[in-house]
């Protein structure tokens, strides 16, 4: 009875990597595309401040002030107002959909949406290219790294080191299962795709034809509507002034107390270290350095850079957060700029 479910409920699974798209026939309903961990960048963002009707488009508008990439694929996972947001480059992954003929009923997922949620503790995770590091506590996911080698006890440690956690050695790594696995949906689990965003914008042509078939009320409870918004907005404005102000002098005092205790854990010298390993493995060399306030501002000579491997790269030293990467005026030049996590 299984083999003949399967046999009439089969889909297709799509993985990218780095290498390129492997298709597999699985069973099931609906195609999947999963994005391997190598292929993505993990964020946190903070917008329980935020309504929660307005969040989503606060996220949108954070996304291309965030991401090192051009174009952004992204998912997101909410939970109490932070969205656990994974990114990837939509460039890369359009021509790969030109491989494949109908697109808009896959759903996209990163690998890590893959792993056991909600366990307290350290995970780790042997996924299709590498290995995924998470930390979990009262079912909320507190941070994410990956490394293309198992990572050592030193590295591990350094994870849990950035995120305020008791240090440990590294688990044994576990072999992430995505055929015939379930990826997080329930409850309060977002997912955002290239293709949901297409029906939505669906879903809103055809609500805006239904708005012209009756425009004579439309227009009226446009006017109302219009009313009752510029009177919220009046209302709110000191408020929200308020609330400006104290967030600004809460990052001035912020900033004044990180002056002072700049460094606290890494010395310059042994930053500077880490990072020319990185660049000299990649045939880089670094030709400008500048810190101040927690701010790194690195000028990169690189003929060819892959900024996807840097930005991985230097994700996984787990001090660094917050990663941007510019190209230089000068051709074979790339800007860096990153911050020190707070921890540190």
């Amino acid at each position: 009875m299984l083999k003949i479910q399967s046999q009439l409920f089969s889909t297709s699974l799509y993985i990218q990597r780095r290498s390129g798209l492997e298709t597999k026939t699985v069973p099931g309903r609906q195609p999947e595309w999963v994005i391997s961990r190598s292929c993505c960048i993990y964020r946190q963002m903070d917008f329980s401040h935020v309504p929660a009707a307005k969040r989503r488009a606060a996220l949108e508008q954070r996304i291309p002030l965030d991401s090192p990439f051009a174009r952004s694929g992204f998912w997101v996972h909410w939970h109490e107002g932070v969205a656990h947001l994974w990114l990837w480059d939509q460039v890369i992954q359009d021509d790969l959909r030109d491989q494949v003929q109908d697109t808009n009923s896959i759903k996209f997922i990163p690998e890590s949406a893959y792993t056991d949620m909600g366990i307290d503790g350290g995970q780790l995770w042997q996924s299709s290219e590498g290995y995924i590091a998470q930390y979990w506590q009262d079912f909320q996911l507190i941070g994410e790294s990956w490394w293309s080698e198992s990572p050592s006890n030193d590295q591990w440690r350094i994870f849990l080191h950035a995120l305020a956690q008791q240090e440990s050695d590294a688990p044994e790594p576990r072999v992430l299962e995505i055929e015939g696995g379930i990826p997080w949906k329930a409850g309060g689990f977002g997912q955002i795709s290239l293709a949901s965003e297409r029906t939505i914008m669906m879903s809103m042509a055809v609500l805006f034809a239904l708005v012209l078939t009756f425009q004579l009320t439309g227009i009226g409870r446009l006017a109302i509507n219009n009313a009752l918004l510029d009177r919220e907005i009046h209302t709110l404005e000191p408020e929200i002034e308020q609330t400006i102000a104290a967030r600004d002098h809460f990052f001035e005092l912020r900033n004044n107390n990180l002056q002072y205790q700049s460094l606290a854990g890494l010395k310059q010298l042994e930053m500077m270290s880490d990072i020319t390993d990185i660049l000299t493995a990649r045939g880089a060399t670094l030709a400008e350095w500048n810190f101040q306030d927690q701010a790194l501002e690195m000028r990169v000579t690189d003929e060819a850079p892959d900024l996807n491997q840097y930005v991985q790269a230097l994700e996984a030293l787990g001090w660094l957060s917050e990663i941007r990467i510019d190209k230089a005026r000068h051709k074979s030049q790339i800007i860096i700029h990153t911050e020190l996590v707070e921890s540190l």
